[in-house]
């Protein structure tokens, strides 16, 4: 439990520039919200499943829908397919994270 309340402080820390700019503040999802949904530790070898076949990072799950980065785009898919669609397409983490969470109703 200690390490995984250092974690989280790690990750508040790392996140907590990228909410500055929108006068917004990171408040904690409740345990129901979370289920399912995983962000792999960049120390964790299935984030490079995928790397040497295709060149794509698996950054985490929820459900059957995957988050991943390939060709300089972070990606919603699932395991046939890197991206649903274009839009599910993103230049950015947080903003694959903005979209996957409203996809999923964690943002109401």
């Amino acid at each position: 439990m200690k390490n995984s309340m250092t974690d989280q402080k790690q990750i508040t820390k790392l996140l907590q520039p990228l909410f500055a700019n929108y006068d917004e503040t990171i408040n904690p999802a409740d345990e129901k919200s979370l289920d399912g949904f995983d962000f792999h530790r960049c120390d964790d070898e299935i984030l490079f499943e995928w790397w040497n076949e295709s060149k794509e990072l698996w950054l985490g799950q929820h459900d059957d829908d995957i988050l991943r980065w390939t060709n300089g785009k972070y990606c919603l898919g699932n395991a046939s397919n890197v991206s649903y669609s274009e839009k599910y397409e993103f230049s950015t983490l947080i903003a694959l994270f903005e979209n996957a969470f409203e996809e999923w109703g964690f943002l109401q």
